[in-house]
């Protein structure tokens, strides 16, 4: 456990929202949530650390970009919830945190509906709830390093990514979900309008049920050493890659939509898999693949044969074949 030393004079317990001066980042404590917003649109580069100390828990925050109340840095009383809106501008939030939050809820311009620049959002921190992480437009990146959520209730989805419209980069990395459901969505309103570059990397990352939509770019997904009980991945059109490697799922659905697709399905298991390669000239590949029900849509090549030459008795639009 950290020590942490603290003078009382150090610690800021608000009641209320405050007004505070422009260019800063306002912060607030009301019935066990944090608040921490931005008072205008603008470039905040905010750090939230958390402190657990023998008698209580602190969060530091600091705003590289400005200052919080016309201080540099402020310390906070770690409540049960966070929630951070830093609205329009280039944002970058970065949280460490050994403490665990119940409900966590992120906005770097989620609300913006085109103005809102590129977002950074980098995290390692535990939680019992709810997750929900929103950029916006733009080019966005998020990365979830060491993010553990133990659930204690299953009315809620235990992690909500939307980085809307952009290029979009979405990172996972040895983060595990306990229970129920993750969705992961690089679009704003629906698959088929926004044409710009997403990827989706999960590695060493836990949960259940699992949802990744893409929108219509040309995007890559990429899934290793997991274990899911369901995994539904739409990648929209565009000309997209996907693969899922060192993983088993009891149900494994992936649509790739119009393009020129690829999936890998690598040293993977399934109990069922269901695999749409839509309009395009597409490619499934498979090395060390078994699954006990297998049915494949629209694919054109397989292992790099053509389908006709692969599979010669089976209708082209409807496909099974033995796993290996």
């Amino acid at each position: 456990m950290q020590r942490l030393a603290i003078s009382a004079a150090a610690i800021l317990a608000f009641a209320s929202v405050t007004v505070c001066r422009a260019g800063d980042v306002r912060v607030a404590v009301d019935g066990g949530r944090l608040y921490i917003e931005s008072v205008e649109p603008r470039s905040d580069d905010v750090i939230l650390i958390a402190y657990a100390t023998i008698h209580r828990d602190f969060l530091r925050i600091t705003n590289l970009n400005g200052t919080i109340y016309g201080r540099p840095e402020v310390l906070v009383l770690a409540p049960h919830d966070l929630t951070v809106d830093l609205g329009d501008g280039n944002d970058t939030l970065r949280i460490q945190s050994n403490i665990s939050f119940r409900h966590v809820s992120i906005d770097v311009g989620a609300s913006q509906s085109s103005s809102d620049d590129d977002d950074l959002v980098e995290m390692t921190l535990n939680y019992q709830g709810t997750l929900w992480i929103g950029t916006g437009p733009r080019n966005d990146d998020v990365t979830l390093l060491g993010v553990h959520c133990n659930r204690w209730s299953s009315l809620f989805k235990a992690l909500s990514i939307n980085t809307g419209d952009g290029s979009d980069d979405v990172t996972i990395l040895d983060s595990f979900f306990v229970a129920e459901y993750a969705f992961i969505t690089t679009y704003a309103s629906g698959n088929s309008g926004d044409l710009s570059v997403d990827r989706v990397v999960m590695d060493a990352a836990g949960v259940d049920y699992l949802w990744i939509n893409q929108g219509a770019g040309a995007d890559t997904a990429t899934l290793r050493d997991m274990d899911l009980k369901s995994l539904s991945m739409n990648t929209g059109g565009g000309d997209d890659d996907a693969a899922i490697s060192f993983c088993h799922c009891d149900s494994l659905t992936a649509n790739l939509g119009a393009g020129d697709d690829s999936l890998l399905l690598f040293e993977t298991t399934a109990g069922s898999t269901l695999a749409y390669g839509g309009a395009g000239l597409d490619r499934l590949n498979r090395i060390g693949f078994s699954s006990t029900s297998v049915r494949v849509y629209d694919w054109e090549y397989f292992n790099g044969r053509p389908a006709a030459i692969y599979a010669p008795n089976l209708p082209s639009t409807s496909t099974t074949f033995s796993t290996r």
